[in-house]
């Protein structure tokens, strides 16, 4: 998926400080394919995803934007609980 990030200074420190996130996490997350995103949209151009990332494994929820732009913009980005591991996991186990 060839996605483009825009990082503000402020949601990176964030997300780092509050929840232990990397920006690069959050990337490698937005663009695995196996496990593929799960992506849904709540309001036009606001988007909450389950993913995990590639590198690590971590299970993480973000949200983000994606205005006229085009790029990506991370408004928060934290750890999965236990239950929304799970549910990740159920929708996976749907699709194959």
């Amino acid at each position: 998926m060839s996605l483009r990030f825009e990082w503000n200074p402020e949601v990176v420190e964030k997300n780092r400080a509050k929840h232990g996130v990397e920006p690069e996490d959050v990337e490698s997350a937005l663009r695995n394919t196996d496990p593929a995103p799960y992506i849904r949209r709540v309001e036009d151009d606001k988007y909450l995803a389950s993913a995990q990332v590639e590198d690590n494994g971590d299970y993480l929820f973000i949200v983000f934007r994606i205005p006229k732009s085009g790029l990506v913009r991370t408004r928060s980005a934290r750890l999965m609980t236990d239950k929304e591991k799970r549910e990740f996991r159920r929708r996976r186990a749907k699709k194959r």
